[in-house]
């Protein structure tokens, strides 16, 4: 008798988690139409790209422009593969797999500021500027993966 009454409260239990399961994911979203916080965060070969990831990655590149601009050689560098560098790479990876070309576009640029930063930037007084403008592209594939940051200006 106490095996059938287990069993009875197992095959309840299971029910009921179905049935909630089924409720949730019928539901509309009462926020409306859009993303809604179940919703999938962008991702490619490379990892998942999460708003504070890449809200830091940008923080990271404004530094390094800022950095830059001071003369503070050591310090852009710094920056710029500590706070930034990887997360562009994952940022490309997941913007890849919907846009190609804008991927392509971006990794050329983290391409070539990375370029910059590997070499002395005493003397290259173009560093902030294109630093800043990766920033700003980096912005504008987070947009076309869903994903707003602030931007250098704030």
């Amino acid at each position: 008798m106490r095996r059938g009454r287990a069993l009875s409260t197992t095959v309840r239990t299971i029910l009921t988690a179905c049935a909630t399961f089924a409720l949730a994911t019928a539901c509309p979203s009462p926020s409306g139409p859009g993303p809604s916080p179940t919703s999938p965060l962008p991702s490619g070969s490379l990892g998942v790209v999460t708003p504070g990831a890449a809200a830091a990655a940008v923080r990271g590149l404004c530094r390094a422009a800022e950095e830059a601009r001071a003369g503070n050689v050591l310090q852009a560098r710094a920056a710029f593969f500590d706070q930034a560098h990887d997360e562009l790479h994952v940022i490309a990876s997941a913007l890849e797999l919907s846009d190609r070309e804008d991927a392509a576009r971006l990794l050329e640029d983290i391409q070539s500021v990375e370029f910059r930063y590997n070499r002395p930037l005493a003397a290259d007084r173009t560093v902030p500027r294109d630093t800043e403008a990766l920033a700003e592209r980096t912005r504008a594939s987070l947009a076309r993966l869903g994903i707003t940051v602030p931007g250098c200006s704030g």
